[in-house]
Parts: C-alpha cells; sequence; structure tokens
C-alpha cells in the first residue's frame, strides 16, 4: 500500500532509481513481497535499479536466517543492477560478536558472567529467538560461512546524489568524514558508549532536529531504527520538512514493514 507520494528538496543521483527497505526483523513475507514490488515495478529507460537496505534485517521475527538470504539474493530476485546492504545495531550487536570469519569461534554461553557485552546485548533484543530456533549456542554455525561473512561486511551508509541512507540517522555535528572513521565493531560494556553520538543507535537528537534547506550536512536522509510509532515526528510530510524519512514501520510490533521508491526528488513510500 503506498501511504505518501511527493517531492523532497533534494534529489538523488539522476542515472539511479533507488528502492530503499526499512526494518524488516526477520518477517520473511512482508520482504518477499516488497521485492515482488521491486520486481514487477516497470523500469525507467536507461536509469540503474539500486536496492538499498537500511539496517535491521535480523531478530526479534520468526526468520531473520531466511531475510539474510532474501536480501543476499535480491539481484536475482529481482533484477536490480546493484543491491547495497547497510548495518543496523543490531547487524552491528551480532558482527561485533562472532567477529571475522576465520576468527576464534564465537559460543554465546562462554561469556558467563560478562555483562554488556555485545553478545549478551544482541541475544537479550530479540537474538534469543535465532538461538532457540536452533537449539544450541554456536553462532557461526547457526549462521554458516555465507552469511557469516555477509553480516560481518556491511557498509555504514549510501550516498546517491544529495540523498543519504543510513541506519539510525546523523548524529548532530557529524559529518559523513566522521561517520566512515568510526570503527564497525562496537564496545557497549564501555561506559562512553553514547547512542545518540553513533549513525546505528541515534534518536531523539536526529529525529527532533528541525534541518535547514541545507538538510543534514547537506543530505536529505532516509533511515530507520526507530518504529514509526516512536518517531516525536511521525506524519510523514513533516519528517520531509525536516529533510528525513523513517522507514521502520514498526516491522516486529505492527507486522508491517516500510519501503520507500526515489527517483530524482520523488519518493514513494510504501507500507506492506
Amino acid at each position: 500500500m503506498i501511504i505518501h507520494s511527493g517531492k523532497i528538496a533534494f534529489t538523488a543521483d539522476r542515472n539511479e532509481e533507488i528502492f530503499a527497505i526499512g526494518d524488516v526483523h526477520g518477517l520473511i513475507e512482508n520482504l518477499k513481497e516488497a521485492l515482488e514490488i521491486i520486481k514487477t515495478t516497470p523500469r525507467i529507460p536507461g536509469r540503474r535499479r539500486v536496492v538499498v537496505y537500511t539496517g535491521d534485517l535480523i531478530d526479534r521475527g520468526p526468520k531473520p536466517l531466511a531475510c539474510i538470504d532474501a536480501a543476499m539474493d535480491t539481484a536475482e530476485i529481482t533484477g536490480a543492477d546493484e543491491v547495497k546492504w547497510l548495518m543496523g545495531n543490531h547487524e552491528q550487536m551480532l558482527a561485533t560478536a562472532i567477529g571475522p570469519v576465520g576468527g576464534p569461534e564465537f559460543v554465546l554461553e562462554t561469556l558467563g558472567e560478562k555483562q554488556n557485552t555485545a553478545g549478551e546485548i544482541w541475544y537479550s533484543n530479540g537474538g534469543a529467538a535465532l538461538i532457540a530456533q536452533h537449539g544450541h549456542w554456536n553462532l557461526p554455525k547457526i549462521l554458516g560461512a555465507r552469511r557469516h561473512a555477509w553480516i560481518t561486511s556491511l557498509d555504514k551508509f549510501y550516498v546517491s546524489g544529495s540523498v543519504l541512507f543510513i541506519h539510525a540517522g546523523v548524529p548532530l555535528y557529524r559529518t559523513l568524514a566522521d561517520i566512515e572513521a568510526d570503527c564497525d565493531d562496537i564496545d557497549l560494556s564501555d561506559g562512553g558508549f553514547r547512542e545518540n553520538n553513533h549513525w546505528a543507535w541515534v534518536r531523539e537528537p536526529f529525529l527532533k532536529f528541525e534541518a535547514g534547506a541545507d538538510g543534514h550536512d547537506g543530505f536529505f536522509v532516509v533511515h530507520g531504527h526507530t518504529p514509526i510509532n516512536s518517531d516525536p515526528v511521525r506524519d510523514s510530510l513533516n519528517q520531509i520538512a525536516r529533510a528525513r524519512l523513517n522507514i521502520d514501520g514498526g516491522s516486529f510490533r505492527t507486522g508491517k514493514i516500510r519501503m520507500v521508491q526515489v527517483i530524482d526528488d520523488q519518493v514513494t513510500l510504501h507500507e506492506i
């Protein structure tokens, strides 16, 4: 269902037509429907079709591994020319916990008394469902080599013209160069970690910011992370006036995901 269609004061790359999919959280049937929409939407001659995932494919919902598989196979499923996979905070917690392919094997139960590590927090924020489905705690074996490699190699953001795609948003007073320099992994046991300074975790300072004509460091931001019902600015037109658009449909609460099509300065927001 299309819930908004209109213009923004920024322009994506005129050689591209983009579909961006927000937080899925294991809802594979919704994701399949979104991919079918992409597949059956007529293409604009001469343009590259790019599909962007803004993160949080996994956790909370029933089929996180199936969602990863569909995301990895998106080009084959939809005929897209390019697929960009961005890291959400849930992927970041899991990627930090399991480490690189070929590293020491990560078994969640070995964390023991350690608290507030990425693994413990991932487990308590939706990861427990994945463990329960498989009956053991060895994450590299649960994921398999292909998914393991994928989840530890996700991008932080994608830029098309003056449109920026990122998981949570742009922390205030931080540039893309700052974000690019950030470490891919995180240490949630460090008392110095501040969610509002991080592109995969930020909420209200970014969500409430009334951007001017220059947007966020020159960009219109397409993001997820905050379920739409928890967004302090829920209406799409009011979000657009703040140079952003939230495509987190609150999937694990509402059973809905969101996807936006971006062509030049035109956005079409779907709820699925």
